[in-house]
């Protein structure tokens, strides 16, 4: 994905001393910003992808009863299709 077209913004932002350290040694000075692009991209996907699961699991225990009777319909009718 190039983002040669993508426009950008100079933000000021505040770190602790820690995290900064953390940043300088897995990123190359002149690409901490790239790095950090990269890891909010990152989380904002895992979290989205989470809330997904999440309400989808709760989707299947709340129609779960729904379900099920749909499920032993059909198979009340392949029994009696036989």
């Amino acid at each position: 994905m190039s983002t040669q077209n993508t426009p950008y913004n100079r933000i000021n932002i505040t770190l602790p001393k820690s995290t900064l350290e953390l940043l300088d040694k897995v990123s190359l000075k002149r690409s901490r910003s790239r790095f950090i692009d990269m890891a909010v991209k990152s989380y904002v996907y895992s979290a989205r992808r989470s809330q997904i699961k999440k309400a989808l699991t709760e989707a299947g225990i709340k129609r779960n009863d729904r379900d099920l009777e749909i499920a032993n319909a059909f198979a009340l009718l392949e029994n009696y299709e036989k």
